[in-house]
Order: C-alpha cells, then sequence, then structure tokens
C-alpha cells in the first residue's frame, strides 16, 4: 500500500484530510520561509555570504551594512503599501520579503542577485539550533513516522 506524507504551505480555507496511508499537515505560519526569516538570519547569511561565496573576509561589514539597509528599505516599503510586517506569521515572507530583499541589496552592490527563491533552503543552516521552531521537528517526527511504515512493493529493490 502507498504511504505518504504533505506538507501545504498554511491553508485558510480548506480542511486537511489524512487517513493511515497519507498524512497532510499544514503549517501554522504562511509558509516555511517564514520559519527562516529573522533579522538575525539574514545578517548572518550576509555575513558568511561575503565570507565564503562574495568578495571575501574584506567585504564582510559592508555586506552586513548593506543587508541592514535593504531589510529597513523593504520592511518600510511593505509597511507603506499596506503588507504588513515582514516578521509576522501571516505575511507571505517569499514574495513579498525576501525577494525585493534580495534584489536591493545585490543591485546596492552592484552585482547580479546571486540569491534567489531555489537558494532560501541555505537560510535554514544559519538557524541556531535552540530557535528552531518547535513545530519544524513536529513536523520532522511525522515525516519519520512515516516513513517508517512505508513497506516496499513486491518485486521493488
Amino acid at each position: 500500500m502507498l504511504t505518504g506524507i504533505a506538507i501545504f504551505d498554511r491553508l485558510l480555507d480548506q480542511q486537511l484530510q489524512s487517513v493511515p496511508e497519507r498524512v497532510e499537515i499544514s503549517w501554522s505560519k504562511r509558509e516555511i520561509e517564514n520559519y527562516l526569516c529573522t533579522r538575525e538570519i539574514l545578517l548572518a547569511w550576509a555575513r558568511r555570504y561575503a565570507q565564503e561565496d562574495g568578495a571575501g573576509p574584506l567585504f564582510v561589514q559592508q555586506w552586513v551594512a548593506t543587508m541592514e539597509e535593504s531589510i529597513a528599505q523593504v520592511e518600510k516599503a511593505m509597511q507603506v503599501l499596506g503588507k504588513g510586517s515582514p516578521w509576522s506569521n501571516d505575511t507571505k515572507v517569499t514574495d513579498d520579503f525576501l525577494n525585493p530583499l534580495f534584489r536591493e541589496f545585490f543591485k546596492t552592490l552592484g552585482i547580479p542577485n546571486l540569491f534567489q527563491k531555489t537558494d532560501y533552503h541555505v537560510l535554514a543552516s544559519l538557524v541556531p539550533r535552540e530557535d528552531i521552531d518547535q513545530e519544524i521537528s513536529t513536523v520532522l517526527d511525522e515525516v519519520a513516522k512515516v516513513a517508517g511504515r512505508a513497506k516496499p512493493s513486491e518485486g521493488v529493490e
């Protein structure tokens, strides 16, 4: 029997359906990127990226300052546009904050945007262990439970 788990961005108007062979879960925050989007993580990213992938250790301070300025700019623009706070659980943080943030950050540095939505998973490595939201652990435990119930079909190796 096929078994699986589906993890959705927060659904506001749909009922989740879980049956023994299929578990459906929805984040309590708007999308998974909301768990990775804090000022501290973004500044840590700028620090690490400058050091390892960017211009080198001499430019770390400039990159961190540029990230701070970019955060302030995009945060203010969101308020002006009535999009709320980038730190809110209800914000569609990818579209409304992170995409414009990195676009502005790299534009200010005068280089192409080298950090797109497909790269946002990198931010997870910068979350201090003690700051990982309990919901992440709960969902990962559920993934492990479902995986433990999976049995290969006869003849499948």
